[in-house]
């Protein structure tokens, strides 16, 4: 179930022969129940015996960003743009739900959008990413935006700028003179 939730495609057997994997669960699925657990260590231990297709496994930690009841029948989701830096899905669902990512949940830089809002997200299944999802037929964006390279990036930038402008002054000093 593991193996399936993080949307392995193909195994390679003993043989050396590639089999696909019917079960892989794709890039992403609504759950019909969350199971809330104590800790990561309880997080991690639930994975031995559950279904990845209908559960999805949530520290207490992120209990707030759930909801109780969850009815996922006639909901679907697509991805429709990957990129490094940038994840686009599709969803229509008629009822409020939880939808499970095979993506790794990374909080450092990472930022989830509904409908170009901001939103939180949260660690599922130890591993992957989770969000609530309101009703209908929306939008979700996750997109790499850390704080700290694109501070890097005007730091360069006016660095640059400073570079060109003393070669402008030099140049012009010398043709002056």
């Amino acid at each position: 179930s593991v193996l399936n939730m993080l949307n392995a495609k193909y195994f390679i057997m003993q043989n050396g022969q590639v089999q696909r994997n019917p079960n892989a669960m794709g890039n992403a699925w609504f759950v019909n129940k969350v199971s809330v657990v104590p800790n990561a260590d309880a997080e991690i231990s639930a994975l031995d015996d559950f279904d990845p297709s209908s559960t999805a496994i949530v520290d207490i930690r992120y209990g707030e960003q759930l909801i109780d009841t969850l009815d996922n029948t006639n909901s679907n989701i697509v991805l429709t743009v990957y990129q490094p830096n940038y994840l686009r899905y599709e969803y229509d669902t008629p009822n409020e739900g939880v939808v499970i990512f095979s993506e790794i949940f990374y909080d450092k830089g990472w930022n989830a959008y509904i409908n170009n809002l901001p939103v939180s997200h949260f660690r599922a299944n130890y591993v992957l990413r989770g969000i609530r999802v309101p009703k209908g037929n929306n939008i979700i964006e996750f997109k790499f935006e850390p704080t700290l390279y694109k501070l890097g990036e005007r730091i360069s930038l006016a660095s640059s700028l400073i570079v060109l402008f003393l070669l402008f002054f030099i140049s012009f000093k010398e043709l002056k003179s």
